[in-house]
């Protein structure tokens, strides 16, 4: 049988998407879950999806002795790599459009030589 996947709350996905920035202004885990009114142990519970979406590693995301700016930072240099890897891709097909577009027009002028020639 098909095992079904539980719906998230409306409060469980807004404190997930607002949990950085709880963070970074200085939230424990237990003021987030008063916050959005959730348990503990939902906010607990969450933190490996959290942690995924910002490509970090769930004990980051723990109360004990983290520094938030170091989150930041290595949020910050994904979403860099990331924009890179979108430039770079990018700037590969608009090179290949170009080898495309150039072959074309080599076509055509070629097509208007012996055209030329043919008069």
């Amino acid at each position: 049988m098909a095992e079904k996947k539980k719906r998230l709350s409306e409060r469980t996905t807004t404190m997930m998407n607002n949990f950085m920035e709880d963070k970074k202004a200085g939230l424990s885990n237990r003021e987030i879950a008063e916050k959005y009114g959730l348990s503990d142990q939902t906010v607990y519970n969450r933190l490996q999806e959290i942690a995924d979406k910002y490509g970090l590693n769930r004990e980051d995301l723990l109360d004990e002795g983290h520094i938030w700016d170091n989150v930041s930072e290595s949020i910050w240099i994904k979403r860099h790599e990331e924009t890179k890897k979108h430039l770079a891709d990018i700037k590969e097909y608009i090179s290949k459009t170009k080898t495309h577009t150039q072959g074309l027009l080599d076509v055509v002028n070629n097509f208007i030589l012996e055209e030329e020639n043919t008069i």
